[in-house]
């Protein structure tokens, strides 16, 4: 298959990833019905959700997770299990709330994508910098892997074998290069960064446009002046069965990271059939 989308979810503790991919695998099957994904996954899949996955695989190979919280590490695999060409790489906590299409015509020219900006529920660029103190502390290059692309290619293995080796030895790679604000934990967000910095690809894998990015619920980046925890809980929002979501009285279009566990309820996953 030459272009897809590609969506992991490993079973863990925390989060129900399971539940929050068939309800990705919905939005984008609702605004893309052509649209091919692939679900890399270590869950069984339930009869009734198969229609919404073309095609599904195993996470490959040692479980690089064993002592993992949040079951990240084995993203690292993606590269070499898509059956794509031509991959968009989504996080399973997003909702597609538009067609594809001019996304796949923007990414044509690239070997290899990822978003550097996003964007409040406001359709306003990012600017705090809250969450993101790592990679301005340590001049690394402000990585979100929530929104990526590739094609197969010589360059783009090696690139995913270095991502692989920081992600197996994340805390050598981090004291090196990630030590000031450091994460005690494994961040796909922070290997791919120093992956993208140790082969200068800077310049190569950033847009300057601003519709290749997504929509981020955490609360800092939204510039609230209140303390918020989890804006489902500090703001109005409502999906319909025309599958139009409003936060507040904003209609969101493109590609929303709504973050927030409790998001996806019955009634969402009713109105996204």
């Amino acid at each position: 298959m030459s272009k897809g989308i590609c969506l992991f979810a490993q079973k863990n503790d925390r989060s129900d990833y399971y539940k929050q991919a068939v309800a990705c695998a919905m939005s984008i099957k609702s605004f893309n019905p052509e649209e091919k994904i692939c679900l890399i996954t270590d869950m069984k899949i339930e009869k009734a959700d198969e229609k919404y996955f073309d095609v599904v695989k195993d996470i490959p190979g040692k479980d690089l997770s064993t002592n993992s919280t949040w079951k990240i590490e084995n993203r690292s695999k993606i590269y070499n299990t898509s059956p794509f060409e031509r991959t968009i790489v989504l996080d399973v906590d997003m909702l597609v709330l538009e067609n594809l299409e001019n996304f796949w015509t923007l990414l044509e020219p690239y070997e290899l994508f990822y978003t550097n900006k996003v964007k409040t529920y406001r359709n306003e660029i990012a600017n705090d910098d809250f969450y993101r103190k790592v990679f301005v502390h340590n001049q690394l290059p402000n990585v979100y892997c929530g929104l990526h692309y590739f094609k197969k290619s010589a360059s783009n293995e090696k690139f995913y074998a270095l991502v692989s080796d920081i992600v197996t030895n994340y805390k050598e790679y981090s004291e090196r290069f990630a030590n000031n604000f450091k994460q005690t934990w494994c961040s796909m967000d922070v290997a791919t960064a120093i992956a993208i910095k140790l082969l200068n690809k800077e310049h190569q894998v950033f847009s300057k446009s601003n519709v290749l990015t997504f929509t981020h619920m955490k609360p800092k980046i939204q510039n609230w002046k209140a303390d918020v925890r989890n804006w489902t809980a500090y703001i109005d929002y409502n999906f319909n069965k025309h599958k139009e979501l409003a936060v507040g009285n904003v209609i969101q279009t493109g590609i929303f990271h709504y973050v927030e566990d409790n998001f996806v309820n019955e009634q969402l996953m009713e109105n996204l059939k």
